[in-house]
């Protein structure tokens, strides 16, 4: 058992070494003489080792090589700065949009829009009553919609 571990051991170490195309650093760009951005070739910006080190503009240029916006930079407390200065990476803008669905007590499902919202409105209140006659319950203070995201 030793012995296959020993044997197993340096193959495992060997492929730690391995450096892949993408992790090739293929720009180097001098912000000043105490920093220089590098970045690998998939566009990751190689983690900053002294981030904890760099005032507030050098955090500002490591951050504008992640693609980080100078709108969300300003925004940004120092220490989530230097936090993602110090990970490296890339910056990736995601869009959430949240849509708005009315839940008929049948179980239909119809997404509420500019258009429609007022339709959906005389429906709801007709199944607040439809649900009062039926089960006794006065749902008209109750919301029967559901947010999910997409």
């Amino acid at each position: 058992m030793l012995a296959l571990f020993l044997l197993i051991t340096p193959i495992a170490n060997a492929q730690d070494d391995i450096i892949t195309k993408e992790d090739s650093i293929t720009q180097r760009t001098v912000i000043d003489s105490e920093l220089t951005i590098e970045k690998r070739s998939d566009g990751r910006v190689v983690p900053i080792v002294n981030a904890d080190d760099l005032d507030d503009n050098q955090l500002n240029s490591v951050l504008r090589a992640m693609n980080y916006s100078d709108n969300l930079i300003e925004r940004m407390p120092e220490q989530q700065k230097k936090f993602y200065a110090s990970n490296g990476g890339v910056n990736i803008p995601v869009e959430t949009t949240l849509k708005r669905y009315f839940v008929t007590s049948d179980g239909e499902r119809i997404l509420v829009t500019e258009e429609n919202k007022f339709e959906i409105e005389t429906l709801r209140q007709k199944e607040a009553q439809k649900l009062k006659s039926e089960k006794g319950i006065d749902f008209r203070n109750h919301s029967f919609s559901v947010v999910e995201c997409s």
